[in-house]
């Protein structure tokens, strides 16, 4: 999980979530987990950056990046 918060967003990080999409397959996890998963971790996110930032441009930049990283390791995920 740190991986997907901290470093490259690249090659490495979309290797990562491949793997774990490979694992759902395997043991037959519903996408249904992930789109849960990752909205709980948006929903969160967004309130622990505003509690943090108040509204700020910064704030409002930060929580666009979450939803876009979150939005890529979902889609990763379920494409497998």
């Amino acid at each position: 999980m740190g991986q997907l918060f901290a470093g490259e967003f690249g090659c490495p990080l979309l290797d990562v979530q491949y793997r774990i999409g490979m694992v759902h397959v395997t043991q037959n996890i519903n996408p249904e987990y992930v789109e849960v998963v990752t909205s709980v971790l948006c929903t969160y996110g967004r309130s622990a950056i505003y509690e943090e930032l108040g509204s700020t441009d910064d704030a409002a930049a930060k929580t666009s990046s979450l939803q876009q990283i979150l939005d890529l390791a979902r889609m990763t995920i379920n494409l497998v």
